[in-house]
């Protein structure tokens, strides 16, 4: 099949992005030529419209960007329920490239293979563990030479498969349809705030972080984080009949989207 047209990479911003995963190996991928690889981690361009930001790649094959995704007249929105949730839980700035290439492969094999969205791969979609099982791997990533390739094959690939597996099972469970509610009610024989926070199919969400507000009481905490069951702040009443409001904001949400 012929590559779709493809307009200039650079026309957007000057200099190349930095890359926090690795590429396969265009010369030793069995399916391609020499443009061919694909890119498991984000790019972060240093200048244009999305300068500072992390952007994934979502085609596999293809040796340079679309044109008119570096500017707004590219821009779109995409419900994918699934990917929004792991790319809010687990899309974050990485203090060290190398050290945490394998969350980022991780979160690139689901980008890749994401239904949702319009690829224009050239490659056919295969799991992360397919790619990299008997190929080799860009020699030239600066990345892979910081981590080196002992550390690369034992540590870093087994802990990409599990990390996209959890990611995969997680999303599986929790995104529902991208909307989510929290709910905080207070237990007077345990003089407690009950806080969940839950999806559209009524199951409580997991690991993002709640900030609570407390009027007529002296929390224990005001910081929570969800958890797969009600979490419960102990409260200090201030009144022998207490007059108490609490409630809870969460961060970090998905949307449900993504913007492509």
């Amino acid at each position: 099949m012929a590559a779709p047209e493809l307009g200039p990479q650079l026309s957007a911003y000057e200099g190349e992005p930095d890359f926090t995963g690795v590429t396969t190996n265009p010369e030793t991928d069995n399916q391609g030529g020499v443009d061919n690889a694909t890119m498991y981690g984000a790019y972060i361009p240093s200048s244009g419209v999305l300068s500072g930001n992390r952007v994934w790649c979502i085609d596999r094959g293809l040796n340079q960007p679309m044109g008119n995704g570096y500017d707004e007249s590219g821009r779109s929105s995409v419900e994918a329920p699934e990917l929004a949730y792991i790319l809010a839980k687990w899309d974050e700035p990485r203090d060290d490239q190398a050290d945490q290439m394998a969350h980022d492969m991780a979160i690139g094999e689901h980008v890749h293979s994401s239904d949702e969205i319009d690829h224009r791969d050239i490659l056919e979609d295969r799991s992360l563990q397919e790619v990299t099982d008997g190929i080799g791997w860009n020699e030239d990533s600066q990345n892979l030479k910081d981590i080196g390739a002992d550390a690369f094959y034992d540590d870093v690939l087994p802990d990409a498969y599990d990390l996209s597996a959890l990611m995969g099972d997680e999303a599986a469970k929790y995104a529902g349809d991208g909307t989510y509610k929290a709910e905080v009610t207070i237990d007077d024989d345990s003089s407690a705030a009950v806080v969940s926070l839950v999806n559209s199919e009524g199951v409580s969400v997991p690991g993002f972080h709640g900030e609570l507000t407390v009027d007529g009481a002296k929390p224990e905490t005001t910081e929570i984080t969800s958890d797969t069951s009600s979490v419960e702040v102990p409260l200090d009443f201030t009144d022998d009949v207490p007059d108490v409001s609490v409630s809870v904001t969460f961060s970090g949400m998905p949307t449900g989207s993504v913007t492509q």
